[in-house]
């Protein structure tokens, strides 16, 4: 689970994984995680930006510093099979586009390249 990874990271950077663990209660994905918050069922959760933004029922507190964790990466290719490939390259232009770019960042993505 990324977000695991990346809250583990965080703690780590941070020296307080231990007395984190002691008391967190770990979930299957960050839709369980948010949903525990909303429902009040735990105190605080680590999820993505991209999940907290969705819900009007949880407050940001916190925000880690990239540089305590790595990067979250989500790769775009082409398939070498595909029979599209002048369209699928045409879409991967686009995702780099500064109108992409713009409704990433609405969304709470941040771009690296």
């Amino acid at each position: 689970m990324p977000i695991g990874r990346f809250a583990e990271e965080v703690f780590t950077a941070l020296g307080i994984e231990d007395e984190v663990y002691e008391k967190a209660v770990l979930a299957s994905d960050v839709r369980q995680i948010l949903t525990w918050v909303e429902t009040g069922e735990v105190d605080a959760g680590v999820v993505f930006m991209t999940d907290a933004i969705t819900s009007d029922l949880v407050r940001v507190v916190e925000v880690a510093d990239p540089a305590l964790h790595a990067p979250s990466v989500n790769p775009v290719g082409i398939v070498e099979a595909s029979p599209h490939k002048v369209e699928a390259q045409s879409f991967i232009d686009f995702l780099f586009s500064d109108t992409a770019r713009a409704i990433f960042e609405q969304f709470g993505f941040t771009m690296y390249r």
